[in-house]
């Protein structure tokens, strides 16, 4: 049986140590980020993921009402969708954020 509740709290301390570094590693400031693109597994979860990093819930699009829990899928699948909608745009700054239930944890930057 999975303790969700205690994966969530670990999964987000796993993530702020590994955010931290690649914050560091690629020269981040939040404001600075025009996109998060975050696997998304539930709204509980990438709303503390927003609110632990000060990300702002405008610049992270969610997809878990209309796709519900797709896994690691939600990353290509927001991509997808933001470059649908006309939201990226040459030279945007796009952070890659996942989070893997065995508590793996993987961050990116692509500048479209």
């Amino acid at each position: 049986v999975t303790d969700t509740r205690l994966l969530l709290i670990e999964g987000i301390k796993l993530a702020s140590k590994t955010f931290e570094a690649t914050r560091q590693a690629l020269g981040w400031a939040v404001d600075e980020i025009d996109q998060f693109v975050i696997h998304q597994v539930s709204q509980p979860h990438t709303n503390a993921f927003i609110k632990a990093f000060g990300i702002d819930p405008k610049k992270a699009m969610t997809i878990f009402g209309e796709h519900g829990n797709v896994g690691p899928a939600s990353v290509p699948i927001v991509l997808s969708k933001l470059r649908q909608l006309g939201k990226l745009k040459k030279g945007d700054r796009v952070a890659l954020m996942g989070i893997g239930s065995g508590l793996n944890c993987t961050m990116a930057e692509v500048v479209w």
